[in-house]
């Protein structure tokens, strides 16, 4: 499909990067969602992604997969607001072990929000002169998110209480608001109470409102501190934005580009089946002329069903990395291969039609051994003459697995009785 509309980051390629020998990637304006089983790549994706919009790594460079062959990433990236549809390349030096830097368009205009799955985040504004930008560190943990850094960021803590007490009210307001966007269902607005002291604490600890009670902010749970955590670092990185602008005396970008690994991580299934649509609303909070661009990896079937509802085809991007295996008749090959191939969103309607649909490719929406125990049944129904002693070892084996009310058993029961298997 070919892209219309201008976006921060539009086009990546690898060849003899990662895990497969060649991938392209075009991504959409506002959703791009990267699907696919452990080990494939999807996190792979996200750090090249941050490579080519920030002009640096995240945490450790890619390799080549094959130093024998030359390895190099393209992509496509929009300055100033403007599609650049010539491509840029930074290739690898085998001998230096280091990647060739493109001075001319080494970052996007703009800024980039990464949060990556194991809690940590990093961040990219392209109105702070690089010089000045590589001596801060932009690479946070979850404890320099909460607690900040010295010349980087003030820290959570820091800035809800110091925002809570601006007569402005801003950005305090935004970041109430989008807590209560993101909220998790059942569990009432994610609302600030009012800080508290603790033993030992010199600081005031924010604190989020529950049914059950007011619960300081590095009290609450994996699942909450992490959405917390990402709430604040988009408003921060905003509101961190427009006042380096006026510092730097250059215009402000009205681009964002949000990269969250493994979104529905520490989340139960009912806020997974909110957070996209959510945060795909949060931009109005923050301005009417921002423009966002998501890229989202994840595991989940609920993730995706919860999509249905506000996927266009038009703005957003499928994506899905599988291994292609030797024998697959598309490819004469003799170790298998990695691939990312664009889907066309299909509504599945129920969460256990997801499991089975091409994209996360299970036979069955049940167990693994209710899944091989239904195959033997399928299998004995196609023979002959099955035999009784057979019928009747499946029959107990789908006793075990299967609920009293699974579907199969219309499709069993007859069959079994009919060759001697008493019900």
């Amino acid at each position: 499909m070919k892209r219309i509309h201008e976006t921060n980051f539009s086009f990546l390629s690898l060849c003899n990067v990662g895990l497969a020998s060649s991938i392209e990637m075009e991504p959409n304006r506002r959703l791009n969602v990267i699907t696919g089983d452990n080990g494939l790549g999807k996190t792979f994706l996200l750090e090249s992604a941050w490579r080519v919009m920030t002009g640096n790594w995240a945490e450790l460079p890619a390799y080549p997969k094959d130093t024998e062959n030359h390895a190099e990433i393209s992509y496509c990236l929009s300055k100033n607001g403007k599609l650049n549809s010539i491509k840029n390349c930074i290739k690898y030096d085998v001998q230096r072990g280091t990647w060739t830097r493109d001075n001319k368009n080494s970052s996007v205009s703009g800024i980039v929000v990464y949060a990556r799955v194991d809690g940590s985040y990093t961040t990219y504004d392209s109105v702070i002169p690089t010089d000045i930008a590589e001596k801060q560190n932009r690479f946070l943990s979850f404890n320099d998110v909460l607690n900040g850094i010295n010349g980087t960021i003030e820290g959570l803590i820091r800035d809800w209480v110091k925002w809570r007490m601006d007569t402005k009210k801003y950005p305090f307001e935004i970041l109430v608001n989008v807590l209560k966007k993101i909220s998790p269902p059942d569990m009432g607005e994610l609302c600030p109470g009012l800080p508290v002291r603790l033993p030992k604490e010199p600081r005031e600890i924010p604190t989020i409102i529950h049914p059950y009670g007011e619960i300081p902010i590095i009290h609450v749970s994996a699942g909450v501190k992490r959405i917390v955590s990402l709430a604040y670092l988009i408003v921060w990185a905003w509101y961190e934005h427009k006042e380096n602008a006026k510092l730097y005396n250059k215009p402000p970008e009205n681009r964002m580009v949000i990269l969250i690994d493994e979104i529905e991580s520490h989340l139960h299934p009912k806020w997974q089946r909110t957070i996209l649509p959510a945060l795909l609303e949060i931009q109005k909070y923050l301005s009417n002329e921002l423009e966002i661009q998501f890229f989202v990896s994840t595991h989940s079937p609920i993730v995706l069903a919860s999509a249905e509802t506000c996927y266009d085809e038009q703005t957003d991007q499928l994506f899905h990395l599988k291994q292609i295996k030797p024998n697959d008749s598309k490819h004469d090959q003799k170790i298998s291969e990695i691939e990312l191939s664009e889907e066309i969103f299909q509504k599945q309607g129920q969460i256990g039609s997801w499991l089975v649909s091409p994209i996360f490719e299970l036979k069955h929406a049940r167990s693994k051994d209710a899944e091989t125990a239904i195959e033997k049944a399928k299998s004995l129904q196609l023979q002959d003459s099955p035999k009784k002693n057979d019928v009747a070892m499946v029959h107990k084996e789908l006793l075990r697995c299967l609920s009293e009310t699974d579907s199969f058993w219309t499709r069993w029961i007859f069959f079994a009785e009919k060759h001697g298997v008493k019900i």
